[in-house]
């Protein structure tokens, strides 16, 4: 697959996230197979791969909205730096905890 992420889609999210002042980075989402939380050496591998982010969603989503030929951008919401050189410790329950905090903060997210 190639572009895979409407550009207009993008753009006018990027202009609604300026216009409502919350910070928006691009970057490139590495999917995963889980449930599982990665290894402080998977993510300097996911990092000298090109990545920015890991997760375990998103991709296959986008990959069958692709095959159906609707228009996507995705959205990604960190809840768990993952550093190369410092082990982070995580839990269901610490990314739980991190979205609901974002919806609070009045993010959008599933209930």
């Amino acid at each position: 697959m190639h572009e895979t992420y409407d550009h207009a889609l993008i753009k006018e999210a990027d202009q609604i996230a300026e216009e409502k002042g919350i910070r928006v980075m691009h970057g490139v989402y590495v999917g995963v197979q889980g449930p599982t939380f990665e290894t402080p050496a998977e993510y300097k591998m996911y990092h000298r791969l090109g990545g920015d982010a890991v997760g375990m969603s998103t991709v296959p989503e986008v990959i069958v909205a692709h095959h159906c030929g609707i228009r996507t951008f995705g959205i990604s919401i960190i809840t768990d730096l993952g550093l190369e050189d410092t082990p982070v410790e995580v839990s269901p329950g610490s990314a739980d905890r991190s979205g609901s905090s974002c919806r609070a903060a009045g993010a959008p997210g599933r209930s």
